[in-house]
């Protein structure tokens, strides 16, 4: 079996989504990859070059020119909105919901409820924005890669 890697490398994306304008205008023009290189022009980073960096940049802005034995890929994620983590699952193959529109604080009261129901050990955190932590291992709150509101699953 061939094998491959998915290299994920946050908050070094290589563009905007096509939706961007629509779905987080914020955005548009983001492409911390190109702007670094562009400001570094002489950065080198054989690995990732090899890998094909400047393949899925779609440009050279610097020295780093595309690699000619690189089998690689972009994602066009069909997620809404720009969450970072919902990304991550996405390229690994899960079809992600939209997200609920609303503060973790508008149900807390009833995933703790739950939770504690159902035999977890509960414990309410934080200051203005409360989170749960289970079993002391998970938080259960506002994803803080999102926008407040924006995703919680």
């Amino acid at each position: 079996m061939a094998r491959f890697v998915v290299l994920v490398i946050d908050s070094f994306g290589v563009g905007a989504m096509k939706d961007v304008t629509l779905v987080r205008p914020q955005d548009a023009g983001a492409n911390t990859c190109g702007h670094i290189l562009s400001q570094l022009p002489h950065l080198q980073l054989p690995t990732l070059e090899k890998l094909g960096l400047i393949n899925a940049l779609g440009y050279a802005p610097g020295d780093m020119q595309p690699s000619d034995s690189a089998t690689w890929g972009v994602a066009e994620l069909q997620h809404e909105g720009g969450d970072t983590f919902m990304g991550h699952q996405e390229i690994l193959g899960t079809r992600p919901l939209p997200p609920l529109r609303m503060p973790f604080c508008d149900v807390i009261d009833r995933v703790e409820q739950a939770l504690v129901s159902a035999g977890w050990q509960v414990e309410r955190r934080g200051d203005e924005l409360q989170f749960l932590w289970v079993n002391q291992a998970v938080a259960i709150g506002d994803n803080l890669e999102a926008d407040l509101g924006q995703v919680y699953n």
